[in-house]
């Protein structure tokens, strides 16, 4: 690998001013990064550290800003909160590798293009992405000779690739659809940093009214099915328990199947909706009070920044074969 460094350093970094940002995440609080310049003077490239204050760089704020110098990365969305958030800057001219290979794969790939996999595949070289665990800890510590070699091959590989892939992007005359997605980049990353505001007493109200309905439906539900079974349970203390689990399928198509005579081939929503017994009604209402619970109820709360106050959500642009988001 030294020896690719090697080549990629003198072929890639020519020109004056910054040629490359490498950012580590290292928890929620923690980030490294280490800056990949030219010195025309001395005529060597120059890595300084997180020691550097990224907002007194010379030309730092109007290179990033600038939109028509391209800014080549990998998950740009990342690098844009984190610089967002750190120095107040907002990238524009975006370039993304991951996008562009999400793009050129038309949603036939994994989703998720890694660098890892995209070097190997453009480069045949194998990147070694361990070493990103060797940074956990290292706020005052000295990179070692591996990490830096590792944070500077992680930025200046981005050239090669991004080479390779716009000639893929025009032969195929789809560089407008990756210039929208790469556009949109950034409007998603402003997404996720600033969040979605989520007033929390007000939330868990909601869903405790949800949880009455919600038990309710049940109730319904067991006081119609209770007089078709011969035996009611009791529990040690003697008190009387359902018959049977509202959430079993296997409990459920016993009671649709043998008890009901609807023969049906499961509990499915879709298959409960062609049911025109009231039993069917009464389970599919509670199903509704129940997923959303699930789905919106403490699950969510838990997901609420303790610092901001609200959701940061994870949206991936190429989520879908169908090129729709997703959202984790």
């Amino acid at each position: 690998m030294a020896r690719y460094y090697d080549t990629m350093l003198a072929e890639y970094i020519k020109n004056p001013g910054i040629r490359g940002i490498s950012l580590d995440k290292l928890s929620t609080k923690e980030f490294n990064y280490m800056m990949i310049s030219y010195d025309s003077i001395t005529d060597k490239a120059k890595i300084n550290f997180r020691d550097v204050d990224l907002k007194s760089v010379p030309r730092y704020k109007t290179i990033m800003e600038d939109p028509k110098i391209i800014k080549i990365l990998h998950n740009a969305k990342f690098d844009y909160k984190f610089l967002k958030h750190q120095t107040g800057v907002e990238m524009n001219n975006i370039y993304d590798t991951m996008l562009a290979e999400g793009v050129l794969t038309a949603g036939l790939g994994p989703g998720f293009f890694g660098l890892k996999t995209l070097s190997e595949q453009y480069l045949g070289l194998k990147m070694e992405k361990a070493i990103r665990t060797t940074f956990v800890g290292m706020l005052h510590q000295r990179f070692t000779h591996e990490q830096l070699e590792y944070g500077a091959l992680d930025t200046l590989i981005l050239f090669p690739i991004f080479k390779l892939q716009l000639e893929k992007l025009q032969k195929e005359k789809i560089i407008n659809i990756a210039k929208l997605e790469f556009a949109t980049t950034k409007v998603v990353a402003e997404m996720e940093h600033r969040g979605i505001y989520i007033d929390v007493e007000k939330w868990k109200g909601i869903i405790k009214n949800l949880k009455v309905k919600r038990d309710e439906a049940a109730t319904k539900f067991y006081d119609a099915i209770k007089d078709m079974y011969r035996y009611q349970s009791v529990d040690l203390f003697g008190t009387s328990q359902p018959p049977i689990n509202i959430n079993s399928q296997t409990q459920l198509l016993d009671l649709f199947n043998n008890k009901l005579k609807q023969n049906i081939p499961s509990t499915g929503d879709d298959i409960l909706a062609a049911v025109s017994h009231p039993v069917a009604a009464v389970l599919r209402e509670y199903r509704k009070y129940e997923k959303l619970i699930s789905a919106f109820g403490d699950s969510l709360l838990e997901k609420v920044n303790p610092v901001t106050g609200r959701l940061h959500p994870e949206f991936n642009q190429l989520g879908a074969a169908t090129g729709r988001f997703s959202c984790f």
